[in-house]
């Protein structure tokens, strides 16, 4: 194969919001072996205009829109196959509501390699009822050939108690970590460009707005954390249903300038670079990219411990993992690491360590591939 001209590969996703699914697919379509694959994306709703697409279109990834209304139909299943015909992937990996809209195409088109990523636990990935409904029939009902990926072992264990004994090879997320190792003085040149003060502990949360980020324990605690270190500042990265009730709640907390809303950001390397800890109170999650971009950041992260969290923090080491929902716990343990320094730049420096070891998403595409490779084989 490795004389033979390029495949396609095709990645289906619902658009390339900046949110860590679809960076995700993303960094997988950045780093394919380009010698093997031709990578492709496809969005079921329209462009977006995020750095996403833009990154996507300057190295040279064609990506196609399918712009999708938001009632379910079936132009969008049509386009694909479409699609489908025109280049004859040898692998499609669909992502979140992507499987819904590809599985007739993919069995219709005999795609050798069929695969979708699971990027949360098996009962949290979605929430439509198509895309419930397609899922049963590929993992439950075993229907068209479909290998469903975990992300992480928490993620595989839902699997097996979603769906039952199905296989689910293991594969766990990666980033491109030297993106995320910035030249000195990145971050203070990103405060001041910011309206940060150079000194004051900036506390860091990256994460859309919705209940499972649980910004109401995010908030709580912090409000404890202000009461011993004044000074400190959270700043929250992202966007969502929830913002404007977040807003509410600072706002009646007390919190003020100390609790900053900062939108949908293009610049997480250099915010992560600025910050002194990454915060991530959720309730559930599967294996969050913002944990190893931090990592990859030489910054500590404190996370509840649900999902595949703890297996890439190690507790005490390369950062602090809390019992989900105990605010005090998690108060305490942002408090107690702002008043040690020394061990706050210890762990930093484990967690790069640790990233640079585990988490290069040339890793994660090689263990993809093959995986791809494999599944051609059995078909």
């Amino acid at each position: 194969m490795s004389n033979a001209e390029p495949e396609c590969m095709m990645h289906v996703l619902g658009d390339f919001r900046l949110a860590g699914a679809e960076r995700f697919a993303a960094n997988m379509l950045l780093h394919h072996d380009r010698s093997k694959y031709t990578p492709v994306g496809v969005c079921l709703y329209r462009k977006l205009g995020t750095s996403i697409e833009a990154e996507l279109e300057e190295a040279g990834i064609e990506v196609h829109y399918l712009e999708k209304g938001e009632r379910a139909g079936w132009e969008p299943v049509r386009k694909l196959r479409a699609l489908f015909k025109q280049y004859r992937p040898v692998a499609v990996n669909t992502h979140m509501d992507g499987l819904q809209y590809a599985f007739f195409s993919m069995i219709q088109e005999r795609v050798p390699a069929r695969v979708h990523t699971l990027h949360n636990l098996a009962e949290k990935e979605g929430t439509n009822r198509g895309g419930r409904f397609f899922r049963w029939l590929a993992f439950k009902a075993r229907i068209g050939g479909i290998a469903p990926v975990s992300i992480a072992r928490e993620v595989q264990d839902s699997v097996k108690r979603f769906y039952g004994n199905i296989d689910s090879p293991l594969i766990m997320n990666g980033v491109p970590v030297a993106r995320y190792q910035t030249p000195e003085g990145t971050g203070a040149t990103w405060r001041e460009a910011n309206g940060f003060c150079p000194e004051c502990p900036l506390l860091l949360h990256i994460g859309r707005f919705m209940s499972q980020k649980n910004h109401e324990m995010l908030l709580r605690s912090f409000a404890r954390v202000v009461k011993e270190h004044p000074s400190a500042v959270l700043a929250m990265a992202g966007w969502g249903e929830l913002e404007d009730q977040t807003r509410t709640l600072a706002n009646e907390l007390g919190l003020g300038e100390s609790a900053r809303f900062l939108g949908q950001r293009n610049d997480v390397p250099e915010m992560l670079a600025a910050c002194d800890a990454l915060l991530l109170p959720s309730h559930y999650e599967g294996n969050p990219l913002v944990v190893m971009e931090a990592m990859a950041a030489g910054r500590p992260v404190i996370a509840t411990a649900v999902g595949g969290v703890p297996e890439l923090i190690e507790h005490g080491v390369s950062g602090l993992l809390m019992p989900p929902g105990d605010e005090v716990a998690f108060a305490t343990a942002v408090t107690d690491l702002l008043t040690n320094q020394e061990k706050r730049l210890n762990m930093g420096l484990a967690a790069r360590q640790r990233a640079d070891e585990r988490f290069d998403i040339r890793h994660t595409v090689k263990a993809y591939e093959a995986l791809y490779e494999r599944l051609r084989e059995a078909r």
